[in-house]
């Protein structure tokens, strides 16, 4: 969500420098291990996700036919949710590509870089108190995602367990989520993802092996081949859950001066889904911040 939001605040306003603070980088993300799936999911009650989630998808689906989806990981497939019982469209269902209901044949199948090129500036350090920022930057915008627990003291954002496990099965070529069993088949650029798991509350970086277990149990019996494929890894990592994703801009004191924060967390399960859409909406935040400044610091 940080890059994002840097990528599109240096994309939309002039005369502004961004640097980019951060206590872990990449492979050692959230984002670099999760499932990495365009779907809203354990977002609570948060009202505009249609509107956030719908200009992401744009963006994913206009960068996946560039030279830059190999770089991106952006990979274009199609699959299935599956449910036991009869459910309503998902409200999704106008944004995405060719959704439609499954026809009884189909479902018998079943058993059951860019922001260095901008000058932006990355900064590899943790932050304890925005007071640390203070007075370098004209604007902080905070996607510190569950690092929000301790920088503002935000008792409603809890860490939600997601344990994933990582093969290689190269036949598979599309997705198939079954809700009622709370089990997904992912298909990414260089694996295929099997999961998962979602533990509010639950701070455990250990793999469960029991959920382990019912994990490969269950996605076996929805794709039996699955027992075929090669074992890369597990992942264990947290979402930000909150009741509803924090996007509002806030004004801090420190002494007798005072700056302006853009919140930008909480997004639960739905980080890709949301994050250029939520970019853009923390970008106009950070230009009325701004106000008239002609050249300011981010």
């Amino acid at each position: 969500m940080g890059l994002s939001t840097a990528l599109r605040i240096l994309d939309t306003l002039d005369d502004v420098s961004v640097s980019i603070v951060t206590e872990q980088t990449t492979p050692l993300t959230m984002s670099d291990g999760a499932g990495g799936f365009w779907q809203p999911y354990v977002l609570g009650d948060t009202p505009t996700e249609k509107m956030w989630g719908g200009e992401t998808f744009q963006y994913l689906l206009d960068l996946s036919s560039t030279e830059s989806a190999a770089i991106a990981g952006i990979y274009l497939t199609s699959g299935e949710d599956v449910y036991h019982d009869i459910v309503p469209d998902p409200f999704w269902s106008d944004i995405v590509l060719g959704f439609r209901h499954l026809t009884r044949t189909e479902l018998q199948r079943y058993s059951g870089a860019r922001i260095n090129e901008k000058g932006g500036k990355l900064i590899n350090k943790r932050i304890n108190n925005f007071s640390e920022l203070y007075p370098h930057y004209d604007v902080i915008v905070n996607c510190s995602g569950l690092g929000s627990q301790m920088l503002c003291q935000d008792i409603d954002l809890q860490p939600c367990k997601g344990q994933l496990i990582k093969v290689d099965a190269p036949w598979i070529k599309r997705f198939l989520n079954a809700d009622d069993d709370q089990v997904y088949i992912l298909v990414n650029c260089d694996a295929v993802i099997l999961g998962g798991t979602n533990e509010v509350g639950e701070y455990s970086t250990h793999v469960n092996k029991k959920e382990r277990q019912r994990i490969w149990t269950k996605c076996c019996e929805l794709l039996p081949s699955l027992k075929h494929s090669k074992y890369i890894s597990d992942w264990v990592g947290f979402r930000p859950s909150r009741s509803k994703v924090r996007l509002q801009r806030e004004t801090s004191r420190f002494g007798d001066s005072q700056i302006e924060i853009i919140h930008n967390y909480g997004h639960g399960g739905a980080g890709i889904t949301l994050h250029w859409g939520c970019a853009g909406e923390a970008t106009k935040l950070v230009r009325e911040a701004l106000g008239r400044q002609m050249t300011a610091k981010l």
